[in-house]
């Protein structure tokens, strides 16, 4: 089904000189979008408990079993770390514009208290869990600083 595309993501921020998370809910364990991160792109709508199995084009979920948001099309899958941990599952959209889901910080306002000349890693874990298998297109903006220096 076109348009269907689900993703997993698993974020970090980690500075290298002191190994200290800087994203405050990296792995989702804290609970929805205000601690850590926002999610508010538009297009996209948050699906609460109790789940009724079954999802729609934007609609996403932190879950420790995607196939809970929607019995038909999505694969069960556990956390990547630990298998039992939370992941952002979601329903992707064709919004026009492509507007970004997932913004770091409680606020979207991103990541501060960066030091200049420091060296910072971003990174995440991304897997389509949809039956359906359609491919899903990842966008990072950095704002504020010079472009970044991308790594395998």
């Amino acid at each position: 089904m076109k348009g269907k595309i689900l993703l997993i993501i698993s974020l970090l921020f980690i500075n290298y000189n002191y190994s200290q998370n800087l994203l405050t809910n990296g792995g989702f364990e804290s609970g929805g979008s205000g601690v850590g991160f926002v999610c508010n792109g538009t297009g996209y709508t948050p699906v609460a408990i109790p789940y009724t199995g079954t999802t729609t084009t934007g609609n996403f979920a932190i879950v420790p079993n995607p196939n809970t948001i929607n019995t038909a099309n999505f694969i069960f899958e556990g956390d990547r770390t630990t298998g039992v941990g939370k992941m952002l599952a979601i329903d992707g959209n064709t919004t026009a514009g492509n507007p970004r889901f997932w913004k770091a910080g409680g606020t979207g306002a991103g990541v501060t208290g960066l030091t200049i000349g420091t060296t910072y890693r971003f990174s995440y874990w991304i897997k389509s869990i949809s039956s359906l298998g359609s491919p899903a297109i990842i966008d990072l903006l950095v704002a504020g600083g010079t472009a970044p220096v991308l790594s395998s």
